[in-house]
């Protein structure tokens, strides 16, 4: 059975299960909007409303990229798209029996009071699934305790006493490990951050995001982190006075030793420069760069990648040894390509060698050079604001040889020889 009868079946099951109207061609803007929200709280990943209109259009007749798919289904409390033809596959085969539309309605009734009936189960037995209501002004600021920094304390300050709600929380960023329960009558929480980036705090009631305030951990300059595991909430600083000097970026071993780092272990080394970049746009911009992976460790796949965070989303370029191409991901905001149904040989480099990369972005078309090379292209369409930051990572160590930022008229916005 093909995708498109799911995603039928999908766009059914949604229209049935959420708070808003049956029928798609009922939808308003706010309708797409909290399917959009409550999609990114599931999966952590963010849709276009550009997608989900172009995905409820009565002639769609595409097969969006998996992940897309994989983020679309998590609210219909599935791990994966796999997961959901898997789930629902028996009511389709019935269907391709000859099942008359009334029974059809039937079976998707059964199956949508399912889902509701497990969902209600959730509520009375994990309470994760709230109704709220807004019947007021709602106020949700955030504030540095330090201008420049990490580990930097954020004082949020807010007012929900207009809001009904069973529980309210604080979320850091979209990360769900970062959310903490709140005390409404409070009126005030200090959460810390320890990494640099750029951030929109949630301020949630139930499970709802009721406002967003922007989060701007900046670095003076040049900073390194390290971590043994993505998720660490408490990176290693890099503290090194060394950082940047004799024409590289580089920390080396002795450097990582007397700083705590165990060399013995995997561990990922990310070089961060994180604040507003003179106005500069995402959707017009060069960065160019030369780097390498140092032969540190005995990785399977080492690798190196260069990210781009953006007020609404970030850009990443990744590159690894060609046997590795097929773990890789490039990222323009919405537009996501994956190595496992995508051919990123150009992308698998010798990267202990020094390699030369230039991203090139012109209303909204970006371009990915490698070694004078164009080696990927695509076109995103949603407004991802100003560029809020740059972070240049590792598996292991590695080093960055120069770095230029320029914008659409070729102004020089950040130009670092490292000297």
């Amino acid at each position: 059975m093909s995708d498109r009868r799911f995603i039928q079946l999908y766009k059914e099951l949604v229209a049935q299960r959420l708070p808003i109207p049956d029928h798609p061609q009922q939808w308003k803007q706010r309708d797409m909007e909290a399917l959009a929200v409550l999609i990114e709280e599931k999966s952590g990943v963010k849709i276009s409303l550009s997608t989900l209109k172009r995905l409820w259009k009565p002639d769609f007749d595409q097969s969006p990229h998996p992940s897309t798919l994989d983020a679309l289904v998590s609210v219909l409390d599935c791990q994966t798209w796999w997961e959901f033809k898997e789930q629902y596959r028996d009511q389709l085969k019935t269907t391709r029996k000859g099942i008359s539309a009334k029974r059809l309605g039937a079976v998707l009734a059964v199956v949508v009071l399912g889902v509701l009936v497990a969902g209600l189960l959730a509520i009375n037995l994990n309470g994760d699934m709230q109704s709220i209501s807004i019947e007021g002004p709602v106020i949700f600021t955030a504030n540095k305790t330090v201008s420049k920094g990490v580990p930097n304390t954020v004082v949020f300050e807010y007012d929900v006493s207009n809001v009904n709600a069973d529980s309210f929380f604080i979320q850091q960023s979209w990360n769900e490990v970062h959310k903490e329960a709140i005390d409404a009558a409070a009126g005030k929480f200090s959460s810390t951050y320890y990494t640099p980036g750029f951030h929109r705090a949630k301020l949630i009631a139930g499970d709802s995001i009721i406002l967003q305030s922007r989060v701007h951990i900046t670095t003076d300059g040049w900073m390194a982190l390290a971590r043994y595991r993505r998720d660490d909430l408490v990176p290693i600083y890099i503290r090194d006075s060394g950082l940047a000097k004799g024409g590289y970026l580089q920390i080396l071993p002795t450097m990582l030793k007397r700083e705590g780092v165990d060399i013995n272990r995997k561990f990922t080394l990310s070089y961060h420069n994180i604040r507003e970049f003179q106005g500069l746009h995402s959707d017009n911009f060069t960065l160019d760069t030369r780097l390498k992976v140092d032969s540190l460790g005995n990785y399977a796949c080492p690798e190196a990648q260069i990210t781009i965070l953006c007020e609404e989303h970030i850009f990443y370029v990744p590159l690894t040894t060609r046997g590795c191409v097929g773990n890789l991901s490039v990222k323009f905001g919405e537009v996501v390509r994956d190595g496992k149904d995508t051919d990123f040989r150009a992308f698998g480099k010798n990267i202990h060698q020094w390699q030369d990369v230039s991203v090139r972005v012109q209303n909204k078309k970006a371009a990915v050079w490698l070694n004078q090379k164009l080696v990927y292209s695509t076109e995103f369409q949603e407004d991802f604001g100003l560029i809020m930051g740059l972070v240049v990572s590792f598996t292991g160590a590695g080093a960055v040889d120069h770095i230029l930022l320029k914008d659409i008229h070729s102004n020089v916005v950040l130009e670092d020889e490292f000297h």
